[in-house]
């Protein structure tokens, strides 16, 4: 999936308020293509029995079919989460979002000791599954956008940070950060 695509999905998911199906089945394509293959049954019209054929979607990587409609990514956390990219945790936590109750799911790379100490991507909305969905999708939006285009490093205490052109920025504190 191209980089737009997140993009435009990371819209709708933030505009999202709960459930929905078409944002299901954008997820889905994300992950598995569409097209019309044998479901296991056949039509006997009394001369000829023929293979019965549905539109599935189809694991790009297994050619097998997995499920004749999307799943429900929008309504269940556990269908969110078949999302997370290998390599990566999550963390969820309730949270105030747009003056109500809602949700906060951070992103960790995963390491070889330990998870990351900042997280990926944070992302809040209203229900479980979009906050987790949400944050899953900027996560993938970093991992394909070159590191010299990110609009941050991490920064420790102490470390200078050289700026293109060879400056040295400042802290807050009037330190170097």
């Amino acid at each position: 999936m191209n980089i737009s695509a997140l993009r435009d999905l990371e819209r709708r998911l933030e505009a999202a308020s709960g459930p929905d199906q078409e944002l299901d089945r954008a997820i889905m394509a994300m992950m598995f293509k569409r097209e019309a293959r044998h479901i296991g049954t056949y039509e006997d019209d009394g001369f000829k029995t023929t293979p019965v054929t549905d539109d599935v979607w189809v694991d790009p990587a297994t050619d097998r079919w997995v499920s004749t409609c999307a799943r429900e990514f929008t309504s269940s956390v556990d269908s969110a989460l078949t999302v997370l990219p290998a390599g990566h945790d999550i963390a969820l936590s309730p949270t105030f979002v747009n003056s109500g109750h809602g949700y906060r799911a951070q992103v960790y790379k995963l390491t070889r000791y330990a998870i990351s100490p900042l997280p990926a991507a944070v992302a809040h909305s209203t229900t479980k599954p979009l906050a987790i969905l949400l944050a899953i999708i900027r996560a993938l939006i970093s991992l394909h956008l070159p590191k010299d285009s990110l609009s941050c490093d991490v920064v420790h205490p102490g470390e200078p940070v050289i700026a293109s052109g060879g400056a040295v920025a400042q802290g807050r504190d009037g330190g170097s950060k």
